[in-house]
């Protein structure tokens, strides 16, 4: 991908301006010296992240992993040496909650639940920039050291030997005890105002279109669950997000016309290449929540951008199915056969059109359906329910 020149000082002139307490940013052009406290932060992150990436919770997809991480280095662009002894890392856990975070050394631990409202690869460089600029400008230090001053150094070293358990409970109370700035007051506006104009330039530089920037935190609030306590924990303190889109908007319009001019790339096919799988993981766990409308909404997204995407179609047949409101029965038994038209082979399609047979007593139809999706899956996780279920319409009973 072509990178966008852009003089390293603009970009920190954009990156310093309108900041509370300073620290020098972590990259090229400056030393980092870090003291005793900032040392011990750093360790008392690296032993988080190894708790995370032991517990269980990472997401299990090495290519979406590695597809993420090549994003993060086109955006630091050709300065990963200069950023050292930061190394940017991708951590992605299996969480429904729409966040991401970036510990102090530089690992940025991403939510599926974020990732599948992302609807291309320029909103996941906005995304990664973000939080990256929170790592290279020292935000979470600098939070740090103001409970220190007015809180002392034994709360502080406290908050630093906290690490999180085996388990989701444990590690979400873990992590939200090391960056305690989250739970009581959270980033302060400057802060994430200057992580948002740090991430907007860097996308920008690497050639993604910033317009793109403002829909990402647009895409955050449609998905946000203001009921859900993980959201009010992650939110609640923070800009409110439409505050932060409005930003965006803002910042875009301060971003010189030259750059503005030539970053134009939003990789939304490259993104759905990647992320498909996780997408479709997560409308399955929005309709289980009985989470309708978002589910539709990115069903219908797919739908558009991916229509000869035969999964996607069998997973709105199971919305529908599941929802069952006034005609969602034929636009189930629709969504179904459109699936079976793009893939005769797709597996849940007939699953979903042998329970709608059955339902309505067409026991023919059901078992000619059922049996076919046995015949393609027949490891499937309920395929003994699904060999009953044929046994009892085959019996008559």
């Amino acid at each position: 991908m072509k990178l966008i020149p852009l003089p390293i000082s603009a970009v920190l002139l954009l990156a310093i301006m309108g900041c509370g307490p300073k620290a020098t940013p972590i990259g090229p052009g400056f030393i980092y010296q870090p003291d005793e406290r900032e040392q011990r932060l750093w360790a008392a992150n690296r032993d988080h992240s190894t708790t995370i990436i032991n517990s269980g919770v990472v997401y299990k997809d090495p290519d979406l992993h590695s597809y993420v991480q090549s994003v993060l280095s086109k955006v630091i662009g050709h300065h990963e040496i200069a950023y050292l002894p930061l190394r940017p890392n991708v951590i992605i856990i299996d969480a429904p909650a729409v966040n991401a975070l970036s510990l102090a050394h530089g690992d940025i631990v991403i939510h599926t639940g974020i990732l599948g409202r992302i609807r291309n690869e320029a909103q996941l460089a906005m995304l990664l920039g973000h939080e990256v600029s929170h790592a290279t400008h020292r935000h979470l230090y600098l939070e740090l050291e103001q409970k220190y001053s007015s809180s002392g150094a034994y709360s502080y070293i406290s908050v630093l030997s906290v690490i999180g358990g085996s388990n989701v409970h444990n590690l979400v109370e873990g992590l939200s005890r090391i960056m305690v700035m989250a739970a009581i007051t959270g980033y302060s506006r400057e802060k994430e105002a200057e992580a948002d104009r740090v991430g907007l330039t860097l996308m920008a530089q690497a050639s993604y279109d910033p317009r793109e920037g403002s829909k990402m935190f647009e895409a955050m609030l449609d998905a946000a669950d203001k009921k859900d306590k993980e959201w009010n924990f992650f939110y609640s303190t923070h800009p409110k997000m439409e505050s932060r889109v409005q930003s965006a908007r803002q910042l875009l319009r301060e971003l010189p016309t030259e750059l503005l001019s030539q970053a134009n790339e939003i990789g939304e096919a490259r993104y759905l290449k990647h992320a498909i799988k996780l997408i479709h993981n997560e409308v399955e766990r929005h309709v289980a929540q009985g989470k309708y409308a978002l589910a539709e909404k990115t069903l219908g997204f797919l739908s558009m951008s991916r229509p000869e995407d035969s999964a996607t179609f069998a997973l709105m047949g199971d919305l529908y199915r599941s929802r069952a409101t006034s005609g969602d029965d034929q636009r189930s038994a629709d969504a179904y056969v459109r699936a079976l038209t793009i893939d005769s082979g797709c597996a849940n399609a007939h699953k979903g059109l042998g329970f709608h047979y059955g339902k309505k007593g067409q026991k023919i139809q059901a078992i000619e359906h059922l049996k076919a999706f046995l015949e393609i899956a027949p490891s499937a996780a309920d395929s003994s329910y699904i060999r009953q279920y044929v046994e009892k319409l085959s019996s008559g009973n």
